[in-house]
Parts: C-alpha cells; sequence; structure tokens
C-alpha cells in the first residue's frame, strides 16, 4: 500500500512532566500501538462508543477516556507517528496490522489498555531520527489535549 493511501496518525506519549512515557517502544516492539487513558477495565472505547450511541451518560473517567475515540478511525495499513518515543527527539513509526484491542490487564503500569496490533517500522529512515518539524496542516481530530491528530501529509519524511 502507497503512502499516500494511507492515513498518517501522530500519538503523543508524554507523562504529566511532558516526559515520553518509558515502555511505549517496547510495546511497539511487541507489535501493539499503545495509548494511555486507558487505566481501566470499563474504559475500553468500544464500550464507550456504544454507551455514547444509546445516549447513556458518561462518568468523569470515561469522558476523559472518550476524547482518545479518535483512536478507533485508525485503519489497517494506516501508520502511526510516535513523537518523542523512546525519547523526544527521536520519532517512531508503527503499521498498524490489525483492529482495536483492549487488554485485560494495563501494558504499562496500570495503563495502556488499548492497542491496535502493528509493527514497528524500522527501515524508513526517519524511524530513529531527530523528530521533523510536523506539518502545520495537521488537523486533531476529536482527541482532546491533542493526543490523537491525522496528519494532512507526512510523504516527504518518507521519501
Amino acid at each position: 500500500m502507497k503512502l499516500k493511501d494511507r492515513d498518517i496518525w501522530r500519538a503523543l506519549t508524554l507523562d504529566d512532566n511532558a516526559q515520553p512515557v518509558a515502555g511505549v517502544r517496547d510495546q511497539l516492539r511487541e507489535g501493539r500501538a499503545v495509548i494511555g487513558w486507558s487505566y481501566s477495565p470499563k474504559l475500553d472505547l468500544r464500550v464507550l462508543k456504544q454507551k455514547i450511541a444509546d445516549g447513556e451518560e458518561l462518568s468523569v473517567q470515561e469522558q476523559d477516556a472518550a476524547l482518545t475515540m479518535a483512536f478507533l478511525d485508525i485503519k489497517v495499513g494506516d501508520i502511526i507517528a510516535y513523537t518523542h518515543q523512546p525519547r523526544r527527539d527521536v520519532m517512531l513509526f508503527a503499521e498498524v496490522l490489525g483492529e482495536y484491542e483492549y487488554s485485560d490487564v494495563g501494558l504499562i503500569g496500570e495503563d495502556f489498555r488499548s492497542y491496535l496490533p502493528c509493527r514497528l517500522l524500522d527501515g524508513l529512515g526517519a524511524a530513529h531520527s531527530r523528530v521533523p518539524k510536523l506539518p502545520s496542516s495537521g488537523r486533531v481530530v476529536k482527541a482532546g489535549k491533542n493526543r490523537v491528530a491525522v496528519l494532512e501529509s507526512l510523504q516527504e519524511y518518507f521519501e
């Protein structure tokens, strides 16, 4: 699949001190593209999506987790750019290989239960280089605090 036929997504996995969350790269190597805000068995995004569709009220925790609902829009073949992983000056890329899953246990501590099966892309040149300046044309999609954003174009980083 050509890059132009894929959506490119950005995942920002920084802790409360704006430092890269340790363990994200390990999860990518294990074939799991993870996101946080999924620290409880009750925060499966599929369940939250259904509750919203049914008009049910969400708890405060569920409302916070629902800010990452765009993670459900990522399709097989799409690319996720993990900025600032495993350090602030590095970006990793992962190709999505499967549909959204939710772990019974936290994959990093008690958190990061939401994930997509993936493969870490080591052969793209940019995968382990300095973080390039991201295009200003990136548009945020239903993901508070810029946790997940789809980018209009990252083509230049793959050429």
